[in-house]
């Protein structure tokens, strides 16, 4: 038979430093961001030696300050493996 693999992988990130003012008693974010990355892939064995595989990348950063902006990035795509062994 042929051989069908499924795999998810996620993160999440959320970073952010603080600049502290003592004397106001103030904390205000000068840098991080809030990050989810989700990657599902599929491969599928035709036969032996040759594989096809669908991939995604998704990847979503969102800033804690308002000095950037957020942003997505999608990749995705079809590859054909063809092994000699």
């Amino acid at each position: 038979g042929n051989d069908l693999t499924m795999k998810c992988d996620f993160s999440l990130q959320d970073n952010v430093t603080y600049n502290n003012q003592l004397d106001a008693g103030t904390r205000v974010p000068t840098r991080g961001e809030y990050t989810i990355r989700l990657s599902p892939s599929v491969d599928y064995a035709l036969n032996k030696r040759l594989t096809l595989r669908f991939f995604v990348d998704y990847n979503r950063s969102k800033p804690k300050t308002s000095i950037s902006f957020p942003r997505t990035n999608v990749n995705g795509g079809l590859m054909l493996r063809f092994s000699l062994q």
